[in-house]
């Protein structure tokens, strides 16, 4: 499979960890009494323009607590080529831009 990698201390990669509705969900989905995070935590980047338009929605693999108190895992995001309905404008606003590049290929 194709994609591209971001280095952990890249723009990109900053603005991900610095965006409050990620570290609200991944908090979340945090069990206190396993001190564990399941392997998938679904996320919508909603709250953030740049990157709802770049990722949207994603998902947060394999997320682990370091002994330092940080979280770690990979934010994995896959192209959707699917056709999506004016229904999902309003709360994914991306969408628009991946039916238009649906219809280009």
């Amino acid at each position: 499979m194709k994609g591209i990698e971001f280095s952990k201390n890249s723009n990109f990669a900053k603005r991900i960890v610095a965006d409050t509705t990620f570290k609200n969900t991944v908090m979340k989905s945090y069990d206190k009494k396993t001190n564990s995070f399941p392997q998938k935590i679904e996320l919508d980047f909603i709250g953030n323009q740049n990157l709802n338009y770049s990722i949207g929605h994603g998902t947060f693999l394999n997320a682990k607590k370091t002994n330092n108190g940080y979280v770690e895992g990979i934010v994995f995001d896959k192209y959707d080529y699917s056709l999506h309905y004016y229904k999902y404008y309003k709360k994914y606003p991306a969408t628009l831009y991946n039916n238009g590049a649906l219809l280009l290929h």
